[in-house]
């Protein structure tokens, strides 16, 4: 069996979780097994929440979608952090309080561990 990529799209480490889930433990090989154990590990929003802020960052801020996803990835705890991955372009002009506002949004979503 061939398979062709025929779109590239970033997708969270929140959503890769859900993607797996529904696939069920069972039907997976080890590798995609070990990245369940990975993603399951590491994903700091509820998988169902986790478009929901990527579409917030993008719209309400403006934020490209590459970007969005690595927010929700990493889920920044300050200003600097956030500053530092949004450190390129328009970004590096955008006022602290703009950032405080995406970190007040991250918080919102933030599960507790």
């Amino acid at each position: 069996m061939s398979s062709k990529i025929t779109k590239e799209y970033p997708v969270s480490i929140p959503e890769v979780l859900k993607i797996f889930s529904d696939l069920g433990e069972d039907t997976l090989t080890p590798i995609q097994q070990r990245v369940l154990d990975y993603v399951s590990r590491f994903s700091k929003v509820d998988p169902d929440d986790a478009s929901k802020l990527i579409s917030i960052l993008t719209s309400d801020f403006g934020v490209e979608h590459e970007l969005a996803v690595q927010l929700v990835d990493i889920m920044p705890q300050s200003v600097e952090e956030i500053r530092s991955i949004l450190r390129t372009g328009r970004w590096r002009l955008v006022s602290t309080d703009v950032f405080v506002k995406i970190l007040e949004v991250l918080d919102s979503f933030r599960q507790s561990k």
